[in-house]
């Protein structure tokens, strides 16, 4: 080195008098020596002396003076007073010399006098205050040094800055070697992943043109601006996040900025399992940070190992970790210090983690980042889906929500289309008409998914025809998981050899661990379940067959040979449980696997190559023999596969047994067994090669593989698990106390003593020999373990052993306070009681004793006392120390409790009605009076003394039970003449009035219903107050919610007498009335009941809705639909189909039968008996129309109502069925027929009638959009009937010419004899044929309905395609539009009045119009009176 010169070439001088002694050189490189021991000390041990650092200290500080004595004696003009002065140190018997010696006594004689190097394990050989005292003489070295230089000399003085700067030079090129080589092995000793190549195939796959408006996004301008800034971009799969995210990257990379930012990056990427783990995006993270770092971090910590507080104190505990040879620590908690720590080395510090959903712990992750960008200072970019755990983790913090930016998607899209249609060769010969097509359907579907997207051009290339072309636009799947359908479809159809190889190929990817090979693909495919060997014939002719199989399903890497899954989603997708799943569970894919690898495992020739000196790679996934390629992967992977097969998977079960057995007649094979299952044997069980079948399941905690080996072979409950080892009842003690209720299911015998050597379970002070598992328990301290052997009364107890057992509890109340426990175990409640006692008696100051008190009064049902001993328990609690008092936060008060069930009880008691009959006393209750018993009811003590020991408070537990007391049976029958009301039951028994008439049937009822059960009861007959306008209003409100939430419906039949056979219901007067149809939908039990309260035709079923026979016979009576009759969804959709259900019934109040419809159609309207049948029914037609915007009510035939010309004046009117719709066959041919002739006018139709808004109605006039067609002719023709109807010939604009007939005279008009008046032919227009998403918010009173998918949850109208799916996938919007209007329909003849208004002429029979003319349909909006 160019410094070292001048020393050099000063010392190879001839010695003048004032190096005579020892040269200050020697001296320098002494200590050079002695810092190098001394630092190498600190660095390789733990709790290093104190007295360690002193030394180093001072030698830095002598290193330091010396370095300035060299430069003064060099200097040629050093005057002479200062030369004898240094020549006064250097002399023989000098301050140096006898440094020189003391620091040679130092150094171990290995080191003395040699060149200084680095020993990576060394060993102090001084006491501590030996070592001080060494300390203390070079502190007075220093001393002496420093007084025969303090001269005071301007010359000297100058000189000192100079020469500790050249000195330092000289050693700072050792340190800095030294530093940089720790620095990297920290930094390698991390383990950090990195994201470059990801990075990088991310952009490439990038279009320039697109991404771009990210940066000007508002929020991300926002974060972009801030120091320290959160932002979550998410988005569905397939839109593009990762894309986005290496946009981001990209521009911070190279943004320019004045002030330089530092960048650190992680991309999750389930094809790289190491990317999948929150502590390796952590540590990559830090570890990046740390590079871009331009502060000497490494030098810092290094100088601060020993101190206890100070700056990057995680820092300092990490490197004492690495150099104490631990792993590095995967703690996310701690990372994410080391994350802050890091971030404050760097300036401006951006953190980007792109499919934060990827990562498979990423629910522990997202907790930690937070609030990670204030308390670093940094700005954090993170993109993902919004899995539940991350959106509720986010949901307070900025989100940037790619679905918001839909135009910008379509954007980028409509670029990536268009690129792809110029770049590729295939594409660029397309027409362009062709290609616009493309490009127009494909970016109108997308819906932002740029997955979708490619896998729909990678499709398209593969046409031949432009047919084809065309043919695949107009049947484009609906999202990913359809595109994998198809695509599986595809492979299917191929042949049962393609189906195979990618079957197998896709299970393995979808749950491999590691990324595999194309090799290791193939010769998986070769394994067969059963066979010794492998199967070539299995195998393919060329191993690149495989991904032309799978085709755009997976990826395959030719420089690594790798295959992987193309998309996250393609993964999910595959593990998804649906009902057209190829694969199944997850454990059974992972069972499988399991399967397979031990099969393969078990060949001879895999073992052979085994045997041959095999080893896996560090990178076990993609490495391994040419020969057998799979076997690094089985070999490491096997039993990650095994941790995750469910108990249920029993062909995991069997391959096992297998396994063992193989390895049982064949020992060479051990050695194999021990490299699959190395992780569980490192536990340290045994050396012994002969472990028992147990041992595997019960290291992995499978509880049902337990049970099935042992169930098969009862004997390995006696069998040690090895040598040493003891039983499996003693393994579970020691490793996993969680069998033990499992083992003592099986008939384990809990005496059986084991020899036992407790070094193999690391209780190294216990000596080796025979102990019971009690006396094991006790010995190694196993209070779950002690506690669930003291609770079998079949365990012996020896005095020796129970005192042993009970010796944790130090004084006489503790093992009192231990007994008592145990006695509750055994339901000895009584006795318990006592011991609590006793227990309070010898410690009241304890809140023990009455925690037992409490227990064992509950145990006994004494819940008031119980409730007590509870209140004193928390007083207590609160009154001791720690962390006793932090025990309270466990329970709940009762007050607590008691204001929970009592807002469960008004809760609940919403849906329930006004009043009820109490089944066991007879007498009404009010809704005061129905709480009050229930307070004061044991159950609620019960309730309430079980909830207090349940922090926090455990309310399914209390709806349960209030729903339990509070169910109430309801009444379904036709009223008869006389029956009980109100007044006649009011504060009596029901079961003391005298048994006639219909008070018969009352008693019965509720008779019934006590023996079912159920405490109240509920009739509508004696439970409304008649006379009170508002009750009766709010009842008939609120009776369909009231049945629906009814525990039991009971339906007696009064005119079904006892032994009926089927048929009898069918016949039932009961299936007249207007009011049963709610009475029969609403409830999800109900049950029937003949004339003397036997079930009818002897069903006992718990729910006559069950019953297969009784449903049919009720379908073929009502027209119901028997689904609809189980699984009845209320709504004003469908509404025809619901008033055709009612139009045969009747009421005795004729607003009944209107007023009998609002809960099934699920609207609130006032009551007003009085007002007649035709405003009832008007005002309740009008609700629904306005409502749902369904105008299938508009379709009935009959006379017109008074409230407005478009109603009916009978519900009688809607008895025809409805007009049919056209089958998906049917559609798909007529679109065909209009494509080539009608695009434009179905474009241009479509638009207007997407202007039209929806119907209302408004002071009894109706908005009505429709499709109208003007009458211009009418000319009479004769009537079968003349004197009850009229004919008439009718010529319509647009439309064919039609006979209506009509029950009063028409004028007869024409070209030639005009009329003033015009009329229309029309057909009303339904929205829903626009196919656009449905915002009607059909807001429910009625919850949990169990299937909100219902036949009658569909508009199951009048229009023609109210039961179309609602996703055809067939063709265009506009032409199945078109193809619908095209279609007869029903029209409704108006005729226009003075004031422009319309009114409705009422026909007799359905009026069947057919269009002639599509392009002469007139969408406009009518006033009808």
């Amino acid at each position: 080195m160019a410094l070292m010169g001048p020393r050099v070439t000063f010392f190879t001088h001839q010695m003048d008098p004032i190096t005579s002694g020892v040269t200050i050189l020697q001296v320098v490189q002494t200590i050079a020596q002695a810092s190098a021991f001394l630092y190498g000390y600190v660095v390789s041990v733990r709790n290093v002396p104190s007295s360690c650092q002193r030394l180093l200290d001072q030698c830095n500080s002598i290193r330091g003076v010396l370095a300035t004595i060299m430069d003064i004696e060099n200097d040629q003009s050093l005057p002479d007073n200062l030369r004898h002065t240094v020549s006064l140190l250097t002399a023989e018997d000098g301050p140096l010399a006898k440094l020189d010696a003391e620091l040679n006594n130092l150094l171990p004689n290995n080191l003395a006098r040699r060149k200084m190097s680095k020993n990576p394990r060394l060993t102090w050989p001084f006491k501590e205050k030996e070592a001080g005292m060494i300390a203390d003489r070079l502190k007075q070295y220093y001393g002496d040094i420093t007084t025969i230089l303090a001269i005071d000399s301007w010359n000297t003085l100058k000189e000192v800055a100079q020469g500790v700067k050249e000195v330092s030079w000289t050693l700072q090129g050792i340190e800095e070697r030294e530093k940089a080589e720790e620095y990297r092995k920290l930094l390698e000793w991390m383990n950090p992943v990195s994201c470059t190549d990801k990075h990088e195939a991310s952009c490439r796959q990038r279009n320039p043109e697109s991404g771009r408006w990210i940066f000007h996004n508002d929020q991300y301008v926002a974060w972009n601006k801030s120091d320290s800034a959160f932002l979550w971009l998410n988005g569905r799969p397939g839109h593009g996040k990762t894309i986005l995210a290496s946009s981001v990257i990209d521009e911070i990379q190279g943004s320019g900025e004045a002030e330089p930012q530092t960048l650190a990056y992680f991309y999750c990427n389930f094809r790289d399992n190491r990317t999948t783990i929150a502590a390796a995006v952590l540590c990559s993270l830090v570890v990046q940070l740390l590079r871009e770092s331009k502060d000497d971090w490494i030098t810092k910590i290094c100088e601060s190992v020993l101190q206890e507080e100070g700056v990057l104190v995680s820092l300092r505990k990490l490197w004492k970790q690495k150099s104490n040879g631990e792993p590095c620590p995967t703690d996310l908690g701690f990372l994410r210090k080391l994350l802050v720590e890091a971030s404050t080395l760097v300036h401006l510090p951006v953190l980007v983690i792109d499919a934060l959903d990827e990562c498979r712990d990423y629910p522990e992750l997202v907790g930690h980042l937070i609030n990670l960008p204030e308390d670093a200072r940094l700005r954090l970019f993170v993109t993902g889906r919004s899995e539940p755990e991350i959106k509720n983790a986010f949901h307070r913090l900025p989100i940037m929500t790619l679905k918001d930016s839909a135009e910008q998607m379509h954007a980028d899209i409509h670029a990536h289309i268009t690129e792809q249609l110029k770049t590729r060769k295939r594409f660029s010969r397309l027409p362009d008409t062709l290609k616009k097509r493309i490009l127009e359907k494909l970016s109108t579907r997308a819906h932002g998914m740029f997955r979708w997207v490619q896998y729909q051009l990678d499709e398209i290339m593969v046409c031949k025809r432009h047919v084809d072309i065309e043919i695949a636009l107009d049947n484009l799947p609906a999202g990913l998981y359809e595109t994998y359908d198809r695509i599986i479809q595809a492979i299917q159809k191929r042949g049962q050899g393609d189906d195979q190889i990618v079957r197998s190929c896709l299970l393995w990817l979808a749950i491999t661990f590691t990324p595999l090979t194309l090799d290791q693909l193939h010769e998986a495919m070769m394994i067969k379940v059963g066979q010794s060997s492998l199967n070539s014939d299995l195998g393919v002719i060329n191993p690149m067959d495989i991904v032309v199989a799978c085709g755009n399903l997976v990826t395959y890497d030719e420089k690594t040979g790798v295959v992987a899954l193309s998309h996250y989603s393609v993964k999910e997708y595959l593990i998804s449980l649906r009902p057209n799943s190829i694969m199944g569970s997850i454990s059974y894919m992972h069972a499988c696997i399991c399967e397979l690898l031990f099969t393969y495992v078990l060949c001879d020739s895999v073992y052979e190559a085994w045997a041959k000196g095999f080893t896996a790679g560090p990178a076990y996934g993609a490495s391994g023999r040419d020969d057998y390629p799979l076997l690094s992967y089985a070999v490491k992977a096997t039993l990650g596969h095994l941790r995750h097969v469910s108990d249920k998977d029993y062909c995991v079960i069997t391959a096992l047994k297998h396994l063992h057995f193989e390895f049982r007649d064949d020992t060479e094979k051990c050695s194999l067994l021990e490299h699959l299952f190395q992780p569980l044997m490192d536990d340290g069980q045994s050396s012994d090669k002969s472990h028992s079948r147990l041992f595997i399941p019960l290291q992995l905690g499978s509880p049902r593989m337990v049970e099935t080996l042992v169930k098969v072979q009862p004997d390995l409950l006696n069998v040690d698990i090895a040598s040493g080892s003891g039983l499996p009842l003693v393994c579970a003690i020691a490793s996993n106390p969680a069998f033990l209720s499992v083992l003592l299911k099986l008939g384990v015998d809990l005496n059986k003593p084991s020899f036992i050597k407790p070094c193999l379970y690391g209780q190294q002070d216990l000596p080796s020999g025979s102990y019971t598992p009690i006396s094991w328990a006790v010995a190694i301290e196993s209070e779950v373990a002690v506690e669930f052997l003291l609770s079998q009364t079949e365990v012996n107890l020896p005095d020796d052993i129970l005192h042993t057992a009970t010796q944790p509890y130090p004084s006489r109340d503790s093992y009192i306070a231990h007994r008592s426990k145990v006695k509750l175990g055994h339901n000895l409640y009584l006795e318990a009681l006592s011991d609590a006692e006793q227990v309070i008696g010898l410690n009241p100051l304890s809140y023990l004793g009455y925690e037992l008190k409490y227990a064992a009064l509950h145990g006994v049902q004494r819940y008031d006392d119980a409730i007590e001993a509870f209140n004193i328990m928390l007083s207590k609690m609160d009154d001791a120390p720690d962390p006793i008092r932090q025990l309270r936060q466990q329970y709940v008060t009762p007050s607590e409790v008691e204001d929970a069930i009592q807002q469960t009880v008004l809760i609940h008691l919403e849906n329930a009605p006004l009043r009820l009959i109490n089944t066991s006393t007879g007498r009404l209750c009010n809704r005061d009076a129905q709480i009050n018993a229930f307070l004061e009811s044991t159950e609620c003590k019960e309730l309430l003394s079980s909830s207090v020991m349940h922090g926090p408070l455990q309310m399914e537990a209390v709806k349960e039970a209030v729903a339990k007391h509070f169910g109430w049976a309801m009444l379904s029958h036709r009223w008869e003449r006389k029956e009980p009301l109100l007044h006649d039951i009011q504060h009596k028994d029901i079961y003391e009035l005298d048994p006639v008439g219909t008070t018969v049937k009352l008693q019965k009822f509720c008779e019934v219903a006590r023996n079912a059960g159920h405490r109240w009861a509920w009739s509508d007959t004696c439970c409304i107050d008649q006379n009170n306008n508002v009750e009766l209003q709010q009842s008939v409100n609120s009776m369909f919610v009231w049945y629906h939430h009814s525990a039991l419906t009971i339906v007696y039949l009064s005119d079904v007498p006892p032994s009926s056979q089927s048929g009898a219901l069918a016949n039932s007067v009961w299936n007249t009335r207007g009011w049963t149809v709610q009475e029969f939908l609403a409830p999800k039990i109900v049950l029937f009941y003949q004339a003397d309260w036997t079930l009818y035709v002897d069903v006992r079923s718990r729910n006559h809705k069950e019953s297969v026979s009784i449903m049919q016979e009720l379908e073929g009576a009502t027209g119901i639909n028997a689904q609809a009759l189980v699984e009845f969804h209320p709504g004003t959709r469908g509404s025809q189909e619901k008033l055709r259900w009612a139009s045969n019934r009747s009421t005795t109040r004729e607003e009944d039968i209107a007023y009998s419809l609002f809960g099934i159609f699920d609207v609130n309207l006032p009551v007003i008996y009085g007002e007649k049948r035709q405003k009832a029914l008007g005002r309740l037609l009008q609700e629904i129309i306005a409502h749902s915007g369904d105008i299938a009510a508009l379709d009935w035939v009959g006379q017109s109502s008074n409230f407005n010309s478009c109603l009916p004046a009978d519900i009688s009117s809607y008895k025809a069925p409805s007009w049919p719709s056209l089958s998906k066959d049917e559609m798909q041919n007529a679109v065909s027929m209009l494509r080539n002739e009608a695009v434009e006018s179905a474009s241009k139709l479509y638009a207007l009638l997407a202007n039209l808004s929806v119907p209302r109605f408004a002071n009894g006039r109706l908005q009505l959009p429709c499709v109208a067609f003007s009458v211009i002719e009418v000319r009479p023709r004769p009537c079968q009937d003349r004197a009850k109807c009229f004919a008439y010939n009718i010529k319509a604009d647009g439309l064919q010419d039609l006979l209506i007939t009509m029950e009063d005279r028409w004028i007869q008009f024409s070209s030639a004899r005009p009329t003033r008046q015009t009329f229309l032919l029309i057909r009303p227009w339904n929205r829903h044929d626009l196919e656009l998403p449905d915002f009607v918010d059909e807001t429910q009173s009625v919850d949990d309905w169990s299937k909100p998918g219902s036949p009658t949850d569909e508009a199951v109208g009048w229009s023609l395609g109210d039961n179309e799916p609602p996703d055809s996938q067939s063709d265009t919007r506009e032409l199945r539009l078109l193809a619908r209007l095209a279609q007869p329909f029903r029209a409704l003849l108006l005729a226009q009045q003075r004031g422009g208004e319309y009114k409705r002429i009422a026909s007799d029979r359905n009026i069947i119009a057919s269009v002639d003319d599509i392009t002469r349909m007139d969408a406009r909006m009518l006033e009808i009176l």
